[in-house]
C-alpha cells in the first residue's frame, strides 16, 4: 500500500447556504437618513366625503379630519464568525470572503422570515388549518383587493410556501408543452412566463422564486414561511405598500482583530424593522403545507 506516499486531493470547500427568500423584493422599502431615530412614523389622514347640495342653502357642514400613526421600530441584527490566524493560513479559501458570504446569506434569510411573519397581520384570513390551497381562494383574494374601499397602492404579489403551490398546481391540472396551464372548467389560463412586473428584479430571484402571473398578481414561493406542528402555513396576497421594510443602510461587514486570541472577528450587522402598514391591503392565505408525495 502507498497510502502514506500518494498525495491527498481535497476539493474546494462548499458553504452550507440557506434560502434567502424574496419578501424584501415585493414590499415597500424605506432607507432612513442618518439621525432619523429608531422609529419610523407614517401619519395617515381619514377620508373625507361630499354632500348633496340644495340651491340657496349654505354648505356649512365642515368635516373633522383625524389622523392615525403607523410606526416601525428598527433594531440591529447580525452575526459573527471568528477565524484564527492558523486557520486562515491552513485553508486554501479566502476566509474573509468565504465567511462573509455565509453571514450575508443567513442575514438575508433572517430578515425574510420577519417579513413573512408580517403577512399574519392582514385583516382577513382566507382558508384555515387543514384546508387545501385552491385557485378559487386566490381568485377571491385578488378580487377583494381590487374592490378595496381604499385603493391599494403598489403591485400585487402572492407569496406562499412551495408545498402550498404544489396543491394549486394539482388543482389546475397539468401543464401543456407551450408553458400554459391546461384550462379546466371555470379556470382561467395562467401564463408561466416572465411578466413585465418582475423585469426590474434580479434574475436569480425571478428564476428561483417567481412561479406565475394570474389576475394581475405575481405568484412566488418562499421556503422561509413557517410550517406549524400541524403542517399548516400562512402565506399571503398583498399590495406592495401593505408591508413596509425599513432600514438605515445596507448591512456592513467589519473586522476586529483580537490579538490575545490570535485571530480576527468578522461581524456582519444591519439595522432593520418591518410591519403591516395597511392590513386591508393584504389577505392571509392559511392552508395545509404537508410535504408532497
Amino acid at each position: 500500500s502507498l497510502d502514506d506516499t500518494l498525495p491527498k486531493f481535497i476539493a474546494e470547500a462548499k458553504l452550507t447556504l440557506r434560502q434567502e427568500g424574496l419578501m424584501n423584493k415585493v414590499v415597500r422599502k424605506v432607507t432612513l437618513a442618518k439621525g432619523s431615530g429608531l422609529t419610523y412614523n407614517v401619519p395617515t389622514w381619514t377620508a373625507v366625503t361630499v354632500l348633496d347640495l340644495v340651491q340657496g342653502v349654505d354648505l356649512a357642514q365642515a368635516q373633522a379630519v383625524t389622523d392615525s400613526n403607523f410606526a416601525i421600530t428598527v433594531a440591529g441584527i447580525g452575526g459573527q464568525v471568528f477565524f484564527s490566524d492558523l486557520l486562515e493560513m491552513s485553508i486554501r479559501e479566502d476566509a474573509m470572503r468565504f465567511f462573509g458570504r455565509a453571514l450575508a446569506n443567513v442575514y438575508a434569510q433572517a430578515f425574510d422570515i420577519d417579513l413573512t411573519e408580517d403577512m399574519d397581520s392582514a385583516t382577513v384570513s382566507l382558508g384555515g388549518a387543514g384546508t387545501t390551497m385552491v385557485i378559487g381562494r386566490l381568485q377571491a383574494a385578488a378580487n377583494r383587493l381590487a374592490a378595496s374601499n381604499r385603493p391599494v397602492e403598489g403591485l400585487l404579489s402572492c407569496v406562499i410556501h412551495p408545498f402550498q403551490y404544489h396543491a394549486i398546481a394539482q388543482d389546475l391540472a397539468g401543464v401543456s408543452v407551450n408553458g400554459r396551464w391546461v384550462n379546466t372548467t371555470g379556470t382561467p389560463s395562467i401564463v408561466r412566463s416572465y411578466g413585465s412586473s418582475v423585469s426590474g428584479m434580479s434574475e436569480d430571484i425571478v428564476t428561483n422564486y417567481w412561479k406565475a402571473k394570474f389576475a394581475g398578481v405575481d405568484f412566488y414561493t418562499d421556503r422561509n414561511i413557517a410550517i406549524d406542528s400541524s403542517d399548516d402555513a400562512k402565506g399571503g396576497m398583498f399590495a406592495r405598500d401593505a408591508i413596509w421594510a425599513v432600514s438605515y443602510e445596507e448591512p456592513s461587514v467589519r473586522t476586529q482583530r483580537d490579538e490575545s486570541m490570535r485571530g480576527v472577528e468578522l461581524n456582519y450587522v444591519g439595522t432593520v424593522g418591518s410591519g403591516m402598514y395597511e392590513p386591508a391591503w393584504a389577505f392571509e392565505l392559511y392552508a395545509d403545507a404537508s410535504t408532497p408525495s
